[in-house]
């Protein structure tokens, strides 16, 4: 018995949609550790200005300075390197900005590009992420970037709900 597909949609990945599902699960995973951050920063700044009306110790205001901002740094930007470098492994791999057309069933999705195939069953994903033009399947650290303007088939209004039902039923 041949199964009906539920959505059909082609997404073509390009590096910028890549950058916002990273951008979104890093806001999401690491809200916590954003929020440390900014209270180690806050004490190191507080910090480095009572030594600086100490008049004293110079040499700890600069490396103070430094370390404030690499935090500030690393906790705002510190997922594009990551992403970077994902992005580029992905592309050896699939070629650049790859047609990914996705098969949404009852059980599961399958994704296709030129190259290769693949099934994964909604009891594998993790998380829905949604952006202002993704949705994004989170399984372990990966993610299936599903572009809103892709949709072929299907109701795109009511995939989010025909998503986190599948979720739900996970065991």
């Amino acid at each position: 018995m041949k199964e009906n597909t539920r959505y059909t949609n082609l997404t073509t990945l390009t590096k910028k949609q890549y950058y916002q599902f990273r951008e979104k699960d890093f806001t999401e995973e690491n809200a916590i550790f954003r929020k440390g951050m900014f209270c180690v920063t806050a004490v190191l700044t507080i910090t480095a200005f009572i030594v600086f009306r100490m008049k004293g110790l110079s040499v700890l205001i600069f490396l103070d300075a430094l370390l404030i901002l690499a935090l500030l740094w690393i906790t705002m930007y510190g997922y594009k390197f990551k992403a970077v470098k994902e992005f580029e492994r992905l592309e050896s791999v699939r070629g650049a900005n790859p047609d990914i057309t996705y098969r949404f069933y009852e059980e599961y999705v399958q994704m296709e590009t030129d190259k290769s195939k693949v099934r994964i069953n909604y009891a594998q994903v993790d998380k829905l992420l949604e952006t202002k033009e993704l949705y994004v399947l989170k399984v372990g650290d990966t993610g299936i970037i599903i572009a809103r303007d892709g949709f072929m088939t299907g109701n795109r209004e009511v995939f989010k709900e025909f998503i986190e039902s599948r979720m739900d039923n996970r065991i």
